[in-house]
């Protein structure tokens, strides 16, 4: 087994925890959002991040175990799940749900941009800009 195998496998585990706990956090946050906005009442974060794992973790099991109905079933279970977190009806539940997508996609797009300029603007300082092609390699000046 090669020396650094380990070290990877750990890295790749850690990064793989982080991301679970980030992208928890802000189904969480986005949940929350979305119910105090619909509701109009002050809801538990603790409770919507409870609800974003539960709907996380048992809707994926059961998009998976069942083939073609699955994702329907676990849409049902997410609406089920802000319906009895919150206390409110299966109206007000699609709501929190609908509200939740527009709130997460529109954060997601934020953050890709917000990642994306600072990718764009730390591989300029870090690589500069590419020197002309005489200077990468003579064979590729033109022969004439």
């Amino acid at each position: 087994m090669w020396p650094w195998a380990a070290g990877l496998a750990f890295a790749i585990l850690l990064a793989s925890l982080v991301s679970l706990l980030i992208n928890l956090l802000l189904t969480g946050f986005v949940i929350c959002a979305a119910a105090r906005l619909v509701l109009g009442r002050r809801v538990s974060l603790g409770r919507s991040i409870l609800i974003g794992l539960v709907g996380i973790v048992i809707g994926t099991a059961v998009a998976i175990a069942v083939p073609f109905l699955g994702w329907l079933l676990a849409l049902l279970l997410w609406l089920l799940l802000i319906k009895e977190g919150f206390e409110t009806n299966w109206v007000a539940s699609l709501m929190i749900a609908v509200l939740a997508l527009v709130i997460a996609v529109v954060v997601y797009v934020v953050v890709f941009i917000v990642v994306g300029i600072l990718l764009g603007i730390s591989s300029g300082f870090f690589f500069g800009p590419l020197p002309h092609r005489h200077v990468i390699s003579p064979l590729l000046r033109p022969m004439f």
